[in-house]
This record gives structure tokens, C-alpha cells and sequence, in this order.
């Protein structure tokens, strides 16, 4: 990356992450000189991740994470299509994206979409959710939705593909815009309380190697 400044775009599975619930992206990423905004609304579709590019590139972004695929509309040319012009938006900024937990069958499709993405644009790093989500403990009941272990997990893997910011320049948690969460009673429960003390990183383990929620 050029800059510190970390566009993280997401469904519930961010979400969980983002300030609003665990607070434990800015918590984690902050410290290791990240500018970080998580824009994640619950139950969406990538459709999402359109809008939110549109909206938060314009305001200055060197680098990205995308997790969207979890809802899926079982149809394969409609996720290409909106991957396609979402990579499209994003290039040539360095994209980590991760693959999604193959919860039903049709989900190979999903991530089938994603690992020719990989191959064909160089700007991409991928991080196989598909597999870290299997650890024992990981996942609430759903089979989808990390719990508080999981979302380290899920933290770890971040960290491990990006390492520190670039530069000197301090870390923030930056405004967020997306936060519309459909109302969805089939999620785990999380602390909604945020604490603000930075941890300290030099302690991470790092693990080994949607637009939103399933509405079903």
C-alpha cells in the first residue's frame, strides 16, 4: 500500500467487527498505524460494495479489504458481474479478499468467482476464510457467523496479510457511513459496548494461512 488509509467493505461479518459492535478492527488496526473505516451493513448483497466504493473512494483510500459474498442469490453471473466492476473501482489499489464460509453447496460458487478473480488481477491477495472458519469454536451455530473467537480469527488473518501501515502517520478510526443493519434476528448475540483502549499488537498470534447475511 501507498498509504495508511484501509477501506474494509462488508456484510454482517464486518459488521461484527466494525465500532458499532466489538470495536475490534479500529482496536487492532489502529495501532499498527492503520486509518481504518469498516463500512459493513447486515443483510446485504454485493450490491453494496458498489455503493460504498463510489462514495468512499472519492474521500481517499490506499488500500482495501472486501468480504461480501455470504448472501448470495444463487445466481453466478450476477456476483461475477458486480465483482467484476467492483475490482474494476478499486484498481489498482492492493485489495485483500477473502473467500466465504461455504455454508450450503452453492456457496462453491461464490468463492469459485472469487479464485479466478485472484488469477486474472494482480492487485489481488486473497485469504481463504473458506478454511480458517472451519478451527473448532469458531462459528455461532448458523455454521456462518463468527463469535467472539472467530472474530479474532478473523482479525488475525488481517493482520497477517497486511502487516503494519506504511509511514509514520498516526492511526484512526475513521467515520462511518454504511451502518443501515437490516433487522435480522438470526445472528449472534455481541457486547455492544465499545472500549476505546488501544491492545497492544505485539502480543497477536496471527492464524495459520458477504455482501451481508443469509436472509433465510
Amino acid at each position: 500500500s501507498s498509504g495508511p488509509r484501509l477501506l474494509m467493505i462488508g456484510d454482517s461479518i464486518f459488521a461484527g467487527v466494525s465500532r458499532r459492535y466489538s470495536s475490534m478492527a479500529c482496536d487492532r488496526l489502529v495501532p499498527m498505524g492503520w486509518q481504518v473505516a469498516v463500512e459493513a451493513e447486515r443483510g446485504r448483497f454485493i450490491d453494496l460494495g458498489l455503493r460504498i466504493v463510489k462514495q468512499k473512494l472519492p474521500q481517499g483510500f490506499d488500500a482495501a479489504v472486501l468480504f461480501l459474498g455470504t448472501n448470495y442469490g444463487k445466481k453466478q453471473d450476477v456476483y461475477q458481474e458486480y465483482l467484476d466492476k467492483l475490482r474494476d473501482e478499486l484498481a489498482p489499489r492492493p485489495v485483500i479478499i477473502r473467500t466465504a464460509t461455504e455454508y450450503k453447496p452453492f456457496m462453491r460458487e461464490v468463492n469459485a468467482v472469487i479464485e479466478e478473480e485472484v488469477r486474472t488481477r494482480d492487485n489481488l491477495w486473497l485469504v481463504d476464510w473458506r478454511e480458517i472458519s472451519k478451527t473448532p469454536g469458531a462459528l455461532w451455530k448458523d455454521g456462518i457467523h463468527p463469535v467472539d473467537e472467530g472474530n479474532a480469527l478473523l482479525m488475525d488473518s488481517i493482520i497477517e496479510a497486511l502487516g503494519s501501515a506504511p509511514g509514520d502517520v498516526p492511526g484512526e478510526c475513521l467515520k462511518v457511513e454504511f451502518k443501515d443493519d437490516a433487522p435480522l434476528t438470526n445472528v449472534p448475540p455481541v457486547n455492544t459496548s465499545v472500549d476505546t483502549t488501544m491492545v497492544d499488537t505485539s502480543t497477536t498470534t496471527l492464524a495459520a494461512g458477504s455482501t451481508s447475511l443469509p436472509t433465510s
